[in-house]
C-alpha cells in the first residue's frame, strides 16, 4: 500500500474509508492497511503466564497499532510525525493523509503552525493535548527539539498523534 488517507475526529478514525470507533481485532486494520511488517513487545519481558501490548508496525507508512495486553484488541492507532523522537520506530514518519478535525498535520508541524480547529484540546501538559469524547480520546504529543549542544531548547515539535478506543462507551 502506497499512501493512507486519514481523518480523526471524537466521533472516530476514518482510515482509507473505514471508520473506527472502538477497539477492534488486528485483522480488521489488516483489511485496511494490509498487515504489519513487523510485531514488537515492548521490554521488559511480562512475567511468566501474562503478555506485554503488541506493537504493529508499518514500516513503509510510519504508523504503527497499539494491540492491548489483555483483550487483544487494536485500542490506538498512532501517526509518527518526528521519527528520532518516536517511542516506536517505523521505517519512515507518517507521508499519507492525515486531518485531526480541519487542520492537515504532516512531519516538522509545530504547536506553532498548529491553528485551532474544530476539536477543542486540552492542554498542554507536558507537551501533551488531549481530547476525548465517549471512548474515543486524541492526544497530540510533541517535545521541544534539540539544539547543537544536545540540550532541548524552548520551540515545540509534534512527535506523533493518537488516536485512542475504550470499549467503554
Amino acid at each position: 500500500m502506497a499512501s493512507v488517507t486519514a481523518h480523526a475526529s471524537l466521533d472516530g478514525l476514518l482510515l482509507n474509508g473505514r471508520l473506527f470507533q472502538t477497539p477492534v481485532l488486528p485483522t480488521e486494520y489488516a483489511a485496511v492497511l494490509a498487515s504489519p511488517v513487523r510485531v514488537v513487545e515492548p521490554s521488559p519481558p511480562a512475567p511468566y503466564g501474562h503478555r506485554n501490548n503488541q506493537i504493529h508496525l508499518f514500516d513503509e507508512l510510519g504508523l504503527y497499532l497499539i494491540e492491548h495486553h489483555a483483550t487483544r484488541l487494536v485500542d490506538a492507532a498512532v501517526f509518527v510525525l518526528w521519527l528520532d523522537e518516536s517511542a516506536f520506530k517505523p521505517a519512515c514518519e507518517y507521508s499519507g493523509e492525515l486531518e485531526i478535525g480541519d487542520v492537515r498535520f504532516f512531519p516538522g508541524i509545530t504547536p506553532q503552525d498548529y491553528s485551532r480547529g474544530t476539536i477543542a484540546f486540552e492542554g498542554p501538559v507536558l507537551g501533551l493535548w488531549k481530547a476525548h469524547r465517549d471512548g474515543i480520546w486524541i492526544g497530540l504529543n510533541a517535545k521541544k527539539l534539540r539544539q547543537p549542544n544536545g540540550r532541548r531548547g524552548k520551540r515545540l515539535r509534534f512527535v506523533d498523534v493518537s488516536i485512542c478506543f475504550s470499549s467503554l462507551r
